[in-house]
């Protein structure tokens, strides 16, 4: 049976939804960073390289703890995401973009007397059909109401021929829809909700996975892997984790690892990310 998984591995959870925290914030020690530093660098090295042709855009890729958490909630969330930007292809898209620019207005060139010929001979038939109108002469507002009409279908036969749009999208999508790719890992998130458009991915070792085509943006597709102990959430809406017994609440009771990349590159990314080395933080 396939699920699908709603993107968004939530963030810290150092707050209730309402931002109360009835127990009070605490602000996480040097030893609780640490654990927390160390889980995160250990997950974010198990993340595949930069594919040939992308670069990881940010010059400072740290990850970075929560200084404080609400004591409402335990254990605590904390992640880090890593993106690759596509720099390949940048100059040939920049150039056909140019070159198509370019023909649009050599092409609009070459058929504005066609246009403004055909443009005013429709504006000298309105002014006759208004003459007709003005006479009664309806036969002959139908007769010109034909001629416009024939008019307006060549004036966009002329404006549609030899249009460079297509060619220049077909040239540019392939770029556009394949430019970022942003891989999360968030250990303890405090739920995850199915929704009915995602398949089961194959993750030996992880509670469950699963991936989705966006519907808001079809070049884009979402994948999730989660390890660790996962149950129906109690407010009947997808999963909620099941933390650890005897474990600190910065400790590792859960992760979660989200793709966010063309539906083409998802696979790829899926199977070179070294997910025993996220599953092994569960047995720290």
């Amino acid at each position: 049976m396939s699920l699908a998984v709603v993107w968004g591995i939530l963030g810290a959870r150092s707050a209730h939804a309402d931002g109360e925290c009835d127990k009070g914030y605490h602000e996480t020690t040097p030893t609780e960073q640490a654990a927390m530093i160390a889980a995160l660098d250990a997950a974010s090295r198990a993340f595949p390289a930069a594919p040939a042709g992308w670069v990881n855009p940010l010059t400072d890729d740290r990850v970075s703890p929560p200084r404080s958490v609400c004591l409402d909630i335990s254990p605590w969330t904390y992640a880090y995401t890593r993106y690759y930007n596509r720099v390949e292809g940048v100059e040939e898209v920049s150039n056909a973009a140019a070159a198509a620019g370019a023909q649009i207005q050599a092409n609009m060139a070459a058929k504005q007397p066609q246009l403004d010929a055909l443009m005013a001979k429709m504006q000298e038939l309105a002014a006759q059909s208004g003459a007709a109108a003005g006479a009664g002469d309806f036969a002959k507002m139908a007769a010109i109401s034909t001629e416009i009409e024939r008019i307006s279908t060549e004036y966009q036969r002329i404006l549609d021929e030899g249009d460079p749009t297509a060619k220049l999208e077909a040239v540019t999508a392939y770029f556009y829809n394949d430019q970022e790719i942003a891989m999360t890992v968030a250990v303890n998130s405090n739920a995850e909700s199915p929704s009915p458009n995602a398949e089961s991915l194959n993750v030996p070792g992880a509670a469950s996975a699963y991936w989705y085509v966006s519907d808001a943006d079809t070049s884009k597709a979402r994948a999730i892997v989660l390890f660790g102990e996962w149950q129906p959430s109690t407010a009947g809406l997808g999963l909620q984790p099941v933390a650890r017994a005897g474990v600190s609440p910065e400790g590792v009771h859960t992760i979660g690892v989200t793709f966010v990349a063309n539906a083409g590159r998802i696979p790829a990314l899926i199977e070179s990310t070294d997910f025993n080395a996220m599953a092994a933080l569960l047995s720290r």
